[in-house]
């Protein structure tokens, strides 16, 4: 597993299963936290703690790009929490006095024990946006959690609040261009510095736009720092169609201009009988972000990506996208 699975039952034990894949986990007594991204100025440790002496989370005042999911098994009691800025998928459901929830879609539909029915209304949406706009799923009873949003489930009883929402992020004063631009661009080296500590052999997966083209920007001052003799890494997928031609171009203009070392993975043609694998690949994948690449639908190409080896036989072991390629 690479992400993380969780059911709390009244009845039964709790259920707690969790991957490596940027999720830290910490426990006391009986309660468990599940920290996937980060948060700033404060340690998982330092989270479980807030619960331990106040018996809830400061959801408001935490600040970066994360989940937090908190189970009390003694208590009964599971906090969710996913933060305003960030990508990070989470679903849950209720289900026999159940709350179950999880990073993957496909196995919080499989393992919850509920009656499964698709939620037709939103196959348009995943045909025509290639996802399912929150909080509705491809299943009736299943929902995403939103940015911002943090749902507690205690006595049986599921309970939503909106903790932030874009208001949350004014300011009191206004910056001016250059400033702006020199806060994201270090919150942005902040980020990728960290992703480089916890992920050392990762690459850029270059869409063909400009946002997967700045992150390689940033990752290649973050990589010159610890690593000036190799060239930092970058990847791309080649799907040999005329529309998608523009965007692989562009991708190679990005490779030479920025002089990394590239892996370049040729995509499947596409044929009926691998867009309906993509449908159901888009079910089961960990996120949104390894769904598709704007140089092509490229699922099974990023799983080829990932076993693929970078100068001296380095593994990807985590692939940064743009937003722009999911």
């Amino acid at each position: 597993m690479t992400g993380f699975f969780a059911c709390l039952s009244k009845n039964r034990p709790c259920t707690i299963e969790h991957g490596s894949f940027c999720t830290e986990c910490v426990q006391h007594d009986n309660v468990t936290l599940l920290v996937q991204g980060i948060v700033s100025g404060k340690s998982a440790q330092d989270l479980l703690n807030d619960y331990a002496q106040t018996g809830d989370m400061p959801f408001a005042n935490l600040d970066g790009h994360f989940i937090l999911a908190l189970v009390d098994s003694v208590q009964k009691k599971a906090l969710l929490y996913r933060h305003l800025v960030g990508s990070y998928p989470v679903y849950y459901t209720t289900a026999a006095e159940s709350f179950c929830f999880g990073s993957n879609l496909a196995t919080v539909a499989r393992r919850s024990g509920l009656t499964l029915n698709p939620n037709e209304a939103m196959l348009p949406a995943l045909f025509l946006f290639r996802m399912v706009p929150g909080p509705l799923t491809l299943f009736e009873n299943i929902w995403e959690l939103m940015p911002g949003e943090a749902v507690t489930w205690s006595d049986g009883q599921l309970a939503k609040h909106q903790v932030r929402t874009m208001k949350s992020l004014d300011e009191p004063y206004k910056t001016d261009e250059a400033e702006s631009i020199e806060r994201v661009e270090t919150m942005l080296e902040e980020i990728l510095r960290d992703c480089r500590r916890r992920h050392p052999r990762s690459a850029i997966l270059l869409s063909g736009g400009v946002d997967s083209m700045i992150l390689q920007v940033h990752w290649n001052r973050v990589w010159r720092q610890e690593n000036s003799l190799q060239k930092p890494p970058s990847a791309a997928v080649e799907l040999d169609h005329p529309s998608t031609q523009p965007d692989f171009d562009y991708t190679m203009s990005a490779v030479e201009l920025l002089q990394t070392e590239h892996l370049n993975v040729r995509q499947s043609v596409l044929t009926p009988e691998f867009m309906a694998e993509v449908i159901s690949q888009t079910v089961s994948s960990l996120s949104p972000a390894t769904i598709a690449a704007a140089s092509g639908t490229a699922t099974p190409a990023l799983r080829h990506i990932s076993s693929n080896c970078m100068p001296r036989k380095e593994l990807h072991d985590m692939i940064p996208t743009g937003f722009g390629s999911f």
